[in-house]
C-alpha cells in the first residue's frame, strides 16, 4: 500500500469531531430531484446516506417508492466496506491516476465534497465528472475557502493553513479562491448557477455565535465562509481537459510587457 492511500484509508476510519456542517442538508436539499447520482470521494457515505434517509421519509410520507440510486467513488478500501453495509455501490479508483469508471453520459447529478484540493490535476478529474454526467447534469462541488478570514491572519503572521487540513505534511495540494474555483469549472465545461456559504456549526457554542458566523458568511462570502460550496450545471463539452503550463509570466519578467498589465491578469485569475 502506498503511503498516499494509507493516509486516505486512516482518514476514512477516523470518527468526525463535534461539528456539523450545514453543507450537507444544503446538498442533500439540492439532489431531491436527481435520481442517479455519483459521489466522487464519498469517504465515509455521510451525505449519501443523508440524501437517501430524506428520500425514505418522503417516500413514507407519500406512500411512493424510493427512486434515488447513489453510486460512489474512494481511493481508500474502507469506504468500500462501510458504504456496501448501507447498500451503497463504491468503486475503488485513485483520482489521480485513473479515469472515473462508469461510461459516458451515466448520471444526472454529481457530488464532490472536499476532493479537489487532495488532486495533483483537479482540471482533469473535473473534465471526467463532466463525462459521466448527462445533458445538463448537475455538479455539486465543495471545497475549502482559501481565503477565510483565519487563514490570512495565519499567513500575515508567516504560517500557512486552510484550517481543513492540520496534517504536517498536507495532504491537501491545491487552494482555491472562489475566482479561481469558477475558473477550474469553466474550463471543465461547467456554468455556475449558485454559490452557498459554508461554516462549521459547533454543537457546543453558544446560539449566538452560530447565528453571528452565518449572517457574516452570508453578507462576505470571500472572508467568512470556510469553505465553497458551488452548484453548476454541465454546459458543454470541456475546453481544457488537463493543466498546461503558459509561461506568460515571463514576458511580463523580462519586460516585454508591462507589469502593470501582468498584475490585472494574476488579479483577475485569481
Amino acid at each position: 500500500m502506498n503511503s498516499l492511500k494509507e493516509a486516505y484509508e486512516k482518514s476514512t476510519k477516523l470518527k468526525k469531531g463535534s461539528f456539523l456542517f450545514d453543507r450537507d442538508y444544503f446538498i442533500a436539499e439540492e439532489c431531491k430531484n436527481s435520481n442517479l447520482i455519483l459521489d466522487v470521494g464519498i469517504g465515509q457515505g455521510r451525505i449519501a446516506k443523508l440524501i437517501l434517509q430524506s428520500e425514505a421519509l418522503k417516500s413514507f410520507e407519500h406512500s411512493s417508492k424510493q427512486f434515488k440510486i447513489i453510486k460512489g467513488i474512494d481511493i481508500a478500501e474502507t469506504a468500500i466496506k462501510i458504504n456496501k453495509k448501507e447498500g451503497i455501490e463504491v468503486k475503488q479508483c485513485d483520482l489521480n491516476l485513473q479515469k472515473i469508471p462508469y461510461k459516458s453520459s451515466t448520471f444526472d447529478t454529481a457530488i464532490c465534497t472536499e476532493v479537489i484540493e487532495h488532486l495533483t490535476d483537479p482540471l482533469k478529474v473535473l473534465s471526467e465528472i463532466n463525462r459521466v454526467l448527462q445533458k445538463e447534469g448537475k455538479l455539486i462541488i465543495s471545497t475549502p475557502n482559501i481565503g477565510f478570514l483565519p487563514n490570512r491572519v495565519f499567513l500575515m503572521a508567516g504560517h500557512f493553513t486552510d484550517f481543513a487540513d492540520t496534517n504536517f505534511p498536507q495532504m491537501h495540494l491545491r487552494f482555491f479562491t472562489f475566482n479561481v474555483l469558477s475558473k477550474y469549472l469553466s474550463l471543465a465545461g461547467f456554468k455556475v448557477t449558485k454559490r452557498i456559504p459554508v461554516i462549521k456549526v459547533m454543537e457546543k457554542w453558544p446560539f449566538p455565535i452560530n447565528k453571528t458566523a452565518k449572517a457574516l458568511a452570508k453578507l462576505f462570502p470571500n472572508l467568512f465562509s470556510f469553505g465553497h460550496l458551488v452548484i453548476c450545471k454541465k454546459a458543454s463539452l470541456p475546453k481544457q481537459k488537463e493543466i498546461k503550463s503558459t509561461g506568460y509570466a515571463k514576458e511580463y519578467v523580462e519586460g516585454k510587457k508591462p507589469i502593470i498589465e501582468g498584475l490585472k491578469k494574476i488579479w483577475n485569475q485569481t
